[in-house]
């Protein structure tokens, strides 16, 4: 048993990530990643399970793509902060849209933080650490 602390499993105890992105393969290596590190990992594949998804189980966090079917990012963005069962949720945006005005966009809808893709698994988990440390 490894008894070696991780800094990302103390932030809190509180640890499920949703994922919301049509890219299968994305989600699936995100969610092992992620899993590896301790935390409980749901996926959606588009705006509407995701929502769906957040209803079921109320995530701690939800990283969030922009382009998708049937409810693309932003739409879903706009629901959960309209709702205040799920509006302090946190949002980690992360997705192939770069263009400085999604990212103004994706800030002024609520989210946390923003991030390209593809991006380095470690800045995530530095996202991660930072969001869910700000929720204690």
């Amino acid at each position: 048993m490894d008894t070696k602390p991780n800094a990302v499993n103390n932030v809190k105890a509180r640890n499920s990530i949703l994922i919301i992105d049509d890219e299968p393969d994305l989600c699936f290596m995100l969610s092992n990643c992620l899993n590896m590190k301790g935390f409980k990992v749901k996926e959606a594949y588009n705006g509407k399970e995701g929502l769906a998804a957040v209803r079921e189980s109320r995530p701690d966090l939800i990283i969030l793509d922009v382009k998708m079917p049937e409810m693309g990012g932003f739409e879903v963005l706009k629901h959960l902060k309209a709702d205040e069962k799920h509006a302090k949720i946190p949002v980690i945006m992360l997705t192939a849209k770069k263009e400085p005005e999604n990212f103004g966009k994706g800030t002024q809808l609520g989210a946390d933080f923003y991030l390209p893709k593809p991006c380095n698994l470690s800045d995530l988990l530095d996202f991660i650490k930072i969001v869910l440390k700000d929720e204690e």
